[in-house]
């Protein structure tokens, strides 16, 4: 419990300068540790990482001895009663405790697991959530451009400079604005309700760093020195630790299975009865199987046979984890210049919309100008919109392919 809590420290301390600076917006961090807080999956594999642990306590103990208490009519003999203790001499409680510890390990390593998909699932989620609310800000905005220009035409009409059929289209940009505004109404009612059954709690909006030009916040603050050294977490990649430690595990159970047949020694205090002049003593045994009609060598084989897959199972989890973490680095070197270029232009976007407004409102513009330079700039502005959203989803699969380390984000440039 300890190091969970220092693991998570950082969005626990992030979350309370947050509240108690008052800001409303949801940030990444609160959003993540509030989800964190809440997921049942957590609960489920923190029970399960716990009983693997309460097993681990006791599965190198030597197997419980045994009493027997008899009621005798006749002759009792030497044996009647008895307390026996086997003892295993041949190193399986060691192997059954090492065994346990490596399932253990493996326990640990798939709560953190769920702890980082929790994470991503919730980051994912924060980003869809932040796309469709500026999307629905971007498409209120030109509902009322809309409105205005249904203004400048209905005038324009009156003083005969166009024709009805011009001032209808005009109307039409209108009809296209509120159909475009209810469509992502509606995306933004299913990204809130994912990010709030993530995070179990109502979310009214998220934090825009700039009214006019939406910026999302960032979930990795990463210099250029930290990229180069991505690579290197991704010995810490839960899967790929869980998958080692299962592979111990197998490898010491079919130790414990090959030596199934091994002697034992018991130790014996017997009493013929429970009054007195009763026969008894203390006997010590050896207890040797004869032979193996073929199930204990046939067990030993098959784990065997499993601990060589585990093995190779590691493989096969190393390559999958460095091609995720090579494709989440292309992709957001990719989203990044994608980023970086869309917002070079973010701002002439919405001034040539009000440009080309005032331009058709004194007659410089005709409507195809018009409503040609309002199209392509309003979906130029959409463009910077989602290509800022899918910046922010590149960075979450960035440092879950990474498996750089929650409780030790890098620093600010």
């Amino acid at each position: 419990m300890a190091s969970t809590l220092h693991r998570y420290a950082w969005l626990a301390l992030f979350f309370l300068a947050t509240a108690l600076t008052g800001a409303q917006p949801l940030l990444p961090a609160e959003a993540v540790w509030k989800a964190l807080q809440s997921d049942p999956r957590l609960e489920r594999d923190r029970a399960l990482a716990e009983g693997a642990h309460a097993y681990k306590k006791g599965a190198g103990s030597q197997p419980n001895p045994t009493i027997q208490l008899s009621a005798v009519t006749g002759q009792a003999r030497e044996g009647a009663n008895y307390i026996n203790q086997t003892l295993e001499v041949a190193g399986q409680p060691w192997l059954r405790h090492r065994s346990a510890e490596e399932a253990a390990r493996a326990a640990d390593a798939s709560l953190e697991k769920t702890r980082r998909t929790v994470t991503r699932e919730t980051g994912q989620a924060y980003y869809d959530f932040w796309e469709a609310h500026s999307v629905v800000e971007l498409y209120s905005r030109q509902l009322e451009f809309a409105s205005q220009l249904e203004s400048i035409a209905q005038k324009r009409l009156e003083l005969g400079e166009i024709s009805p059929h011009e001032e209808f289209r005009v109307r039409q940009i209108g009809t296209n604005a509120k159909i475009a505004l209810a469509e992502a109404e509606g995306d933004l009612s299913v990204a809130r309700q994912r990010l709030e059954l993530l995070t179990g709690e109502p979310v009214a909006s998220v934090h825009v760093q700039d009214e006019k030009i939406p910026v999302a916040p960032d979930f990795l603050f990463l210099s250029n020195s930290d990229l180069e050294r991505l690579g290197r977490e991704l010995e810490h990649r839960p899967e790929l630790v869980a998958a080692r430690s299962l592979a111990e595990r197998d490898k010491f159970e079919a130790k414990l299975a090959d030596r199934a047949g091994a002697p034992d020694v018991q130790v014996t205090a017997y009493r013929s009865s429970l009054g007195n002049f009763a026969e008894q003593g203390i006997q010590f045994s050896m207890v040797v199987p004869l032979f193996d009609w073929g199930r204990l060598g046939a067990e030993a084989a098959r784990k065997k046979k499993m601990a060589e897959a585990r093995q190779s199972e590691v493989n096969v989890v190393y390559r999958e984890v460095l091609l995720e973490f090579k494709t989440a680095f292309t992709q957001f070197e990719v989203s990044r210049k994608r980023r970086e270029t869309a917002l070079e232009l973010a701002a002439d976007y919405l001034r040539f919309v009000e440009v080309a407004q005032e331009g058709y409102r004194i007659g410089l513009l005709s409507f195809v100008e018009m409503f040609d330079s309002q199209r392509e700039n309003l979906k130029g502005f959409e463009t910077y919109i989602r290509a800022e959203a899918e910046f922010g989803r590149a960075q979450v699969e960035l440092w879950w392919a990474s498996g750089w380390p929650l409780s030790n984000p890098p620093p600010l440039d």
